[in-house]
């Protein structure tokens, strides 16, 4: 079974541990904007596999208009590796969800900066170009 920790340590990101044992990631972009990224310690277990998600804050839901949640549903259509989510502080997040045993470091790296790249362009989408995340 393949451990997130051992291969996340595989790779060149550097990761903070928070209290819930989550890895969180701070995803650096050209034109100085940077988005946290985080995964989650706590697969889910499907048949032999672990499933982790890899998610990263957009925005609040106060910066989206009612009419904005068409089309971020219309976007998780389109999206082939994740879709949007809400978390319970009424968050926006990109969520994707992956298998550990099909991930290799450089997997793991391309879907932690996607991740990011991806919330981090809806949040400046939604927020003026405000970085908070």
């Amino acid at each position: 079974m393949i451990d997130m920790k051992d291969l996340l340590d595989s790779t060149d990101l550097k990761y903070d541990v928070d209290k819930d044992g989550d890895f969180r990631i701070t995803v650096g972009f050209e034109n100085g904007r940077s988005q946290g990224v985080i995964v989650d310690c706590s697969p889910q277990k499907v048949d032999e596999d672990n499933y982790y998600r890899i998610y990263a804050k957009a925005a609040n839901l106060s910066h989206i208009q009612p009419e904005g949640f068409k089309d971020l549903l219309h976007e998780s259509c389109l999206h082939t590796m994740g879709d949007w989510g809400l978390d319970p502080g009424g968050n926006l997040l990109y969520i994707v969800r992956v298998a550990a045993s099909t991930l290799t470091p450089e997997a793991l790296e391309e879907l932690i900066y996607l991740t990011g790249f991806i919330a981090d362009e809806k949040e400046r989408a939604l927020t003026n170009g405000e970085d908070r995340w």
